[in-house]
């Protein structure tokens, strides 16, 4: 389902990024403020609000991979070959993106990345896009992933256990580019959100939802760190779900602005 005001002139007319959304939070983009060490990236910082990630934990961080699209660098979660280590993570716990899906008004998380591979070697998990205090004990936070079989969902849940769900099944296959955004308003209804995919040709509004039962109150989610490309549980850090194959760009928007989506999107389509 669209929402209003989703295709601005300025797109129309093929200029801008997302620092040009007057209405930015963050925006990660694998060109820009990494700082790695043998190609194992240290830090990656956001080029709106100075929030940097870090690596999280004991285990070697993500892979910076050159000229891996386009000739734009790549950012890689995944296993090179078994049995690699899978949990690495990189996040930040900055209070800027806490609780990002509350109070009124529809936000939006955009991102582009490649997928190469449908699940890890080890324990065939879905390729985590991003989380924040994704917990399964705690039954709190959100996740958007890609599952096995290529269906995208993001996942939100409610104080008493129960989420908001949507998806677009089977949508995305391997070798694919995974161009576009995640918009949610925060409720608890069929019409609350909505995502906007690349299908190999053209931009589309697809999602099915699933609404969570017996209680329309959202889980806080500040207690936990906003993570790239994996989970990270606080009651479990051996718990993992690694993106299989290198992220480009992640950025988030509140209220939601992807008027430039689509066209800045496109940079990674050969």
């Amino acid at each position: 389902m669209p929402f209003p005001g989703q295709l601005g002139s300025v797109a129309a007319a093929g200029g801008g990024t997302p620092l040009n959304y007057s209405n930015l939070v963050a925006f990660w983009e694998s060109e820009t403020s990494v700082a790695d060490t043998g190609g194992e990236v240290d830090t990656w910082t956001d080029q709106k609000s100075s929030i940097v990630l870090s690596q999280l934990g004991v285990q070697p961080g993500p892979e910076l991979e050159s000229n891996t699209q386009n000739g734009f660098d790549g950012i890689s979660f995944e296993e090179t070959t078994a049995p690699d280590p899978i949990n690495r993570k990189i996040g930040s716990s900055a209070g800027a993106l806490d609780d990002f899906f509350f109070g009124s008004g529809t936000k939006a998380i955009s991102f582009a990345a490649r997928w190469d591979r449908t699940a890890d070697f080890t324990f065939n998990l879905p390729s985590t896009i991003a989380s924040k205090r994704y917990s399964f004990g705690l039954d709190e936070g959100w996740v958007l992933r890609l599952s096995p079989d290529g269906t995208i969902l993001f996942r939100h849940y409610m104080s008493n256990g129960a989420f908001w769900l949507l998806e677009a099944s089977g949508f995305f296959s391997v070798d694919d580019l995974v161009l576009g955004s995640i918009r949610y308003d925060g409720g608890n209804t069929s019409n609350s959100g909505t995502f906007r995919l690349w299908n190999g040709s053209s931009f589309v509004e697809t999602g099915t939802v699933t609404t969570a039962s017996g209680s329309s109150t959202k889980a806080s989610d500040a207690a936990g760190d906003f993570v790239v490309g994996n989970i990270y549980d606080p009651l479990d850090l051996t718990d993992n779900s690694p993106y299989q194959g290198p992220v480009f760009a992640v950025w988030m928007t509140s209220p939601f602005q992807i008027s430039l989506d689509d066209q800045y999107l496109q940079r990674y389509v050969p």
